[in-house]
C-alpha cells in the first residue's frame, strides 16, 4: 500500500511536521516519496515483501514514519518491541528481516534474540520463529536532519548497521512493485492490537479523520499501531503534526501556529 498516493497532486505541500527536543522539522509529500522510496528498495534489498514484519522501535519523530511506510509499500507490517503480538502474527509470521531502532542496548537484544528476548516489556510470550535473532538491526542517530549515529559522534558496536549512511546510497526512484491494496493485511501491530489497511483507509468525516487537505496536531504516537493510526489524515490528502510536548498548552498554541485542528 502506497501510503503517500493521496498526497502526490501536491508534492511541495507540507505534510508531516514533527515538534521533539531536535526542533522543528517539515517534510513536503516529496521528500516523504524520496525517503519511502530509499527505504522499501532497501528493504526489497534484504528480501522482504508482502507479508514480511519489520520491527521499528524509536522514539517519534520524522525517520519512523519514513521506515513506516516504506515498509507498507512493498507490503510489509511494521510491529515494534513494546508487548505481545497479536495471534494472527505471531501464529503464521515469518522472522523479521530487519529491525531499527534508536536505541543501542534494544538494537543489540534484537540482533541476539529477536523479539523472544525482551523481558524488558514483559516478554512477548511463545511467537514462534518471530523469536529468532535478527540479522540486519539498523540504529537511527537523533540527529534532526539524519545524518547517521557516527556521523553525529556516536559509537556502534560491531555487527550493527548505520541507518542514514546505508540509507543515503539507495535511489530516490522506488525500483519494485507498489503491493497492491489489500484491506485485511495488518499494516502495524503491538500489544496485541492491530491496525489494518482497510481501518488506515476508512476516511469517513468523524473526530479523528482528517477532511479533504486538512491538517491535524497530534500528540507522540507510543507504539507502532499509534504510528499508524497518527498518519490517517494522509489517507484523505491531509496533513499531519506531531508534538512530543502534548500539554494542552502546547497543543493549542501549535494548533493556532500551524492552522491544523487538534484532535482530541
Amino acid at each position: 500500500m502506497d501510503a503517500l498516493s493521496a498526497l502526490l497532486n501536491d508534492p511541495a505541500a507540507p505534510r508531516l511536521t514533527t515538534y521533539t527536543d531536535a526542533g522543528r522539522m517539515e517534510l513536503s509529500a516529496q521528500t516523504l516519496q524520496n525517503w519511502q522510496s530509499k527505504v522499501a528498495n532497501l528493504l526489497l534489498g534484504l528480501g522482504a515483501g508482502p507479508g514480511s514484519v519489520i520491527v521499528c522501535d524509536a522514539e517519534p519523530g520524522w525517520q519512523p514514519v519514513t521506515i513506516a511506510v516504506g515498509a507498507w509499500l512493498i507490503g510489509a507490517t511494521v510491529v515494534d518491541a513494546r508487548g505481545p503480538l497479536p495471534d494472527s502474527l505471531s501464529d503464521a509470521a515469518a522472522p523479521p528481516v530487519a529491525a531499527f531502532t534508536d536505541s543501542v542496548e534494544l538494537a543489540e537484544q534484537l540482533a541476539d534474540d529477536g523479539l523472544g528476548g525482551l523481558d524488558t516489556v514483559g516478554g512477548l510470550g511463545d511467537i514462534g520463529e518471530l523469536g529468532e535473532p535478527i540479522e540486519e538491526v539498523f540504529v537511527l542517530s537523533t540527529d534532526p536532519f539524519g545524518r547517521g549515529v557516527t556521523e553525529s559522534g556516536g559509537e556502534l558496536p560491531f555487527g550493527l548497521n548505520d541507518f542514514s549512511p546505508e540509507l543515503r546510497v539507495q535511489p530516490d526512484a522506488f525500483l519494485g512493485s507498489s503491493a497492491p491494496v489489500d484491506e485485511g493485511r495488518v499494516l502495524a501491530a503491538s500489544g496485541g492490537e492491530q491496525l489494518s489497511e482497510g481501518q488506515w483507509l476508512a476516511t469517513t468525516k468523524n473526530d479523528d479523520v482528517a477532511a479533504d487537505g486538512e491538517r491535524m496536531i497530534f500528540g507522540p504516537w507510543n507504539n507502532a499501531v499509534q504510528l499508524a493510526e497518527t498518519l490517517r489524515p494522509w489517507a484523505a490528502g491531509g496533513a499531519v503534526v506531531m508534538s512530543t510536548d502534548a500539554t494542552p498548552e502546547r497543543l493549542a498554541e501549535l494548533a493556532a501556529s500551524e492552522n491544523a485542528r487538534l484532535v482530541n
